[in-house]
């Protein structure tokens, strides 16, 4: 159980007072980059909310986060200065993950810091939760340390209200050249196909926020995004005119953490597909024919296999024993173990080529194949041991060869039809049905 203070906005004024009488803070950049420990990160926090600069303490509260590894008073905190500084929704995300590692939030019902919050559709689930007896987040009793809490790994959130059959892509935004789903967030990560933009587009409101803004790879474009369910770490291959580079991104706040290059000998690179395990992350260099592999605690990508050079790669997916390549004219299979490559059968009365977005589930690959009549959803049906094709289930037209699996649903863009757009749709990973809406958490 959690026993913690966090204090009110009438209580900020104090804390000021008593922080200046130690010393004079002027929160700057300057100061925000001195800023090393959870305390001193926190006051300085403090600070500028009752200067009301919202923006600054935002900053700073996502200081606080990181030095203190996202334990609860930390997130109870981000979650005030996302709500102070305009960013409702992503208070209300992280006041959920909150609720549901076992925290509360005392005022969060009565506080106009959470105004924002509290104007969401679904405040009153939240509430629900946070009223829980399960701990006194901004509660009068006695402090007590928070034992860390991860950040992206809370229990399943309550379920919402059922959406329309599809999410609408807002016609403002640009067709996207990659996404990801944060099943967590109930949110799509929207990656530019012409530049490094990466969107958000919310499942609860159909509202779209830029994550991170332009030119942070260097202009580069961006070829595709994944997502580590297990840490919150998002990962995003970014393509420039000469380089090529992977990068591993905080998914809740889009803070760039690290950027891996590929060995200096490498020659010719273009990275162009990421697959995420428990311990690595695989990525496919379509340009040098192999896949490089970054494993835990390591600091270069390094290489992993050879790809023959009659192929032209798409697509890369992890099955546990094995990774999955597309290509033009079919698939490989390559062992992790012996890291031997083998071609995989295909039936004789049907195309496993130019199959793009390759997800893994249950002894099948989910995938967009390329036709000349447009785009199609498939499912492509393996043996027991991965090496044979079985059969190939045609499900559903899409727009794209965009798509992405979260938990047992593979999505994809789809005709919009209500205004001729674009919408996100999904269909089961497990048996074909007709396109459904995202998931209902």
């Amino acid at each position: 159980m959690y026993v913690l203070t966090l204090l009110t906005f009438a209580s900020f004024v104090s804390i000021v007072s008593i922080v200046s009488v130690v010393s004079i803070v002027s929160v700057d950049a300057r100061e925000q980059a001195d800023c090393t420990t959870a305390a001193q990160c926190r006051e300085l926090t403090l600070a500028a909310i009752a200067e009301k600069d919202f923006e600054r303490a935002h900053d700073l509260a996502w200081r606080v986060f990181q030095v203190s590894k996202g334990n609860a008073e930390a997130m109870a905190l981000l979650a005030r200065a996302q709500s102070l500084s305009g960013r409702g929704d992503d208070a209300f995300v992280m006041l959920q993950r909150l609720a549901a590692a076992g925290g509360k939030v005392e005022d969060a019902d009565t506080s106009d810091d959470f105004r924002r919050v509290r104007e969401h559709a679904r405040w009153a689930e939240l509430r629900a939760a946070l009223a829980g007896d399960r701990g006194d987040i901004g509660g009068k009793g006695a402090a007590a340390p928070a034992a860390p809490v991860p950040p992206v790994s809370p229990a399943p959130a309550a379920p919402v209200t059922p959406l329309p059959p599809a999410l609408s892509l807002p016609a403002a935004l640009p067709t996207p050249g990659a996404f990801a789903y944060d099943a967590v967030s109930a949110r799509f990560i929207l990656a530019d196909a012409a530049s490094d933009v990466l969107r958000v587009l919310s499942q609860n409101s159909g509202n779209a926020t830029t994550l991170v803004g332009a030119g942070w790879s260097g202009l580069s474009a961006i070829t595709a995004v994944a997502i580590n369910r297990r840490n919150g770490d998002m990962w995003v291959t970014a393509q420039g005119e000469t380089t090529s580079a992977l990068h591993r991104f905080q998914l809740v706040s889009g803070r760039l953490l690290e950027t891996f290059l590929s060995p200096d000998d490498a020659g010719l690179v273009r990275l162009t597909a990421v697959a995420v395990t428990a311990d690595a992350v695989f990525v496919l260099d379509a340009a040098g024919h192999r896949i490089f592999v970054l494993a835990t605690g390591n600091k270069t990508l390094r290489g992993f296999a050879a790809l023959p050079k009659t192929i032209a790669p798409i697509g890369l997916a992890h099955s546990g024993a094995a990774l999955f390549v597309s290509h033009a004219t079919g698939l490989l299979r390559i062992d992790v173990a012996s890291r031997v490559a083998q071609p995989v059968t295909l039936p004789t009365d049907g195309d496993g080529g130019d199959l793009h977005s390759i997800e893994w589930h249950q002894n099948s690959l989910l995938a967009i194949r390329q036709e000349p009549s447009g785009a199609r959803v498939v499912r492509a049906r393996l043996n027991t041991r991965g090496t044979t094709v079985t059969a190939i289930d045609v499900i559903q037209p899409a727009r794209t060869t965009a798509g992405a699996l979260a938990g047992d649903d593979y999505y994809f863009l789809s005709e919009d039809e209500a205004d001729a757009g674009l919408a996100f749709r999904s269909v089961p990973a497990r048996a074909a049905s007709a396109p459904r809406s995202p998931p209902k958490r």
